[in-house]
């Protein structure tokens, strides 16, 4: 039938090969097997439907554009994507093992098992690597191997070690944050400490030791199993890192600094260095081995009470700020040489006043009160004379009023009384009356002292006078080579207590 053209309208049965070059229409949509089995239908639309199995002696599957699938033995080769519409792939008892969603995510129903123990990414890079050793499973990531037996975390060249649950070795770095390391020989933080940091490649541990009893928390440890000696300003230190918008920086680190390295009697101190205004981390709080605290800054007790050891308070504060008590048998106040300071070495504000009358008083009428009058200041600070003969203070406190005052009785045939006492705030005080009898034609000095109570600040006080008889006066005596001029009245006015 080579190279004929003919048609068969009820059936055609062929013993051997027949060859076609031109097309072949099956009109009655069948084509049979020996059997009269039909093992191919085609439909009007161009589709084939195979009864039973196909075989591909070729091994190779095409569509109109080209290969599309490759058999080898029994595995099969898509040189394109596979596609599955019903989104679900299911095993041969018809249990579906993977479904998919719409490009957002794949769920396994069972395990996934990796024969080549590498899971890699979309450039053919293995990020996950699984081992295979069924004594020493493992799974690593990056450059992070965790030991599924043995319990610990590891780099993939044994830098750390994590042991159980209550052991950790630190065999070289630990990255926090790059570029920090902490621990290697490379150590470069964002901001370099001023202390010594050393290597500890030999290895160091952090061991979880006994719970505190009255915080529930397990207590830690680390322990330096480096064999190399230390030296003055070597140290560990606690970085807190944190990124702005360009790069690392370090707001605090908390160290341990060696101050003295000689063998069984080392002392190290504690420091906390924190950053202010942006600038570079500074030591701001010590604590030496000594126990002595020194802070950078000030110290705010909320409590308002400074304890000594025994628990009793020995400074209490106001929270107005108005008043501070300190406590104590014996208060002392020293320099920085242990030498005791007194005098103008004891910074305060002094409340003072030297005042005098540089006239002499003549009473214009016999037992009448009359105020000093005090014009002259010699040196004051906080206590001034008002009105004349006010003595103003301009705080609230006890003080010590101290005068002198001279008088001359004129008369020659008779004694005279002089009469002086203390009045506060326009009221005259109880029981501060003096009487000085001044014999004929004679002169003379009176001077004492009063404890002058103010209750507020500005009250004020004067020193009052009557006389007798104006024979009675107060002389003011100019200077006379070698005394210097006798003020009629001479006032000094100091604090004594609050």
């Amino acid at each position: 039938m080579a190279n004929k053209n003919f048609a068969v309208k009820n059936g055609l049965d062929v013993a051997g090969d027949a060859t076609l070059t031109g097309d072949l229409t099956v009109l009655g949509a069948d084509i049979k097997g020996p059997t009269g089995t039909t093992g191919l239908t085609l439909d009007q639309f161009g589709n084939v439907n195979v009864a039973g199995d196909l075989t591909i002696s070729g091994n190779e599957l095409y569509s109109g554009t080209g290969r599309i699938a490759y058999l080898v033995g029994t595995e099969l080769e898509l040189t394109g994507s596979l596609r599955i519409d019903g989104n679900t792939i299911k095993a041969s008892d018809n249990a579906t093992n993977i479904t998919m969603t719409s490009n957002t995510l794949t769920t396994f129903a069972g395990d996934i098992k990796v024969t080549g123990n590498d899971i890699q990414n979309n450039q053919g890079l293995s990020n996950i690597t699984l081992g295979s050793s069924l004594t020493q499973p493992s799974i690593t990531v990056g450059t992070v191997r965790l030991n599924g037996v043995s319990g610990y975390v590891q780099t993939t060249t044994g830098a750390l070690n994590l042991l159980g649950a209550s052991t950790v070795t630190i065999t070289d770095g630990i990255r926090l944050h790059s570029p920090t390391v902490i621990g290697s020989a490379t150590y470069t933080p964002p901001t370099t400490p001023p202390l010594t940091v050393y290597s500890i490649t030999s290895g160091s541990e952090l061991v979880r030791g006994s719970t505190s009893a009255s915080t529930n928390i397990p207590l830690y440890l680390v322990k330096d199993k480096t064999a190399t000696a230390r030296a003055v300003n070597d140290g560990v230190a606690i970085y807190s890192t944190f990124r702005n918008t360009t790069s690392d920086v370090t707001g605090a680190a908390w160290s341990t600094v060696c101050t003295d390295a000689t063998a069984g009697s080392e002392d190290y101190d504690f420091t906390v260095r924190l950053m202010q205004n942006g600038a570079a981390i500074a030591e701001k709080f010590r604590v030496a081995s000594t126990g002595d605290a020194t802070i950078q800054g000030d110290v705010r007790v909320n409590g308002n009470d400074i304890q000594c050891s025994s628990g009793a308070s020995t400074i209490t504060m106001t929270s107005a700020n108005t008043a501070t008590t300190i406590r104590g048998n014996t208060i002392y106040l020293q320099d920085s040489a242990s030498a005791a300071i007194c005098g103008s070495f004891v910074s305060y504000s002094r409340q003072y006043g030297d005042f005098a009358n540089l006239n002499t008083i003549v009473p214009a009428a016999a037992n009448t009160a009359y105020a000093f009058a005090l014009p002259t200041t010699n040196n004051a600070n906080g206590i001034s004379i008002t009105s004349t003969s006010r003595i103003t203070c301009s705080n609230p406190g006890n003080y010590n009023l101290q005068f002198s005052v001279q008088w001359e009785n004129t008369d020659n045939g008779s004694d005279h009384n002089l009469y002086i006492w203390l009045r506060y705030n326009g009221v005259d005080v109880a029981n501060t009356g003096g009487r000085i009898t001044c014999v004929k034609n004679s002169s003379g000095i009176a001077a004492w002292n009063y404890i002058a109570a103010a209750a507020a600040a500005n009250d004020y006080f004067e020193l009052m006078y009557s006389v007798d008889d104006t024979a009675i006066q107060m002389p003011y005596i100019a200077a006379s080579s070698p005394v210097p001029a006798i003020p009629s009245v001479i006032l000094t006015m100091v604090p004594v207590g609050v």
